[in-house]
């Protein structure tokens, strides 16, 4: 499993979200 590549694809994610709420 490569968690590393899961959790920068999650991180991704999260800023995403956190920029379209803000936005």
């Amino acid at each position: 499993m490569k968690l590393g590549f899961y959790l920068e694809v999650f991180l991704v994610t999260v800023i995403t979200l956190l920029l379209a709420i803000v936005w």
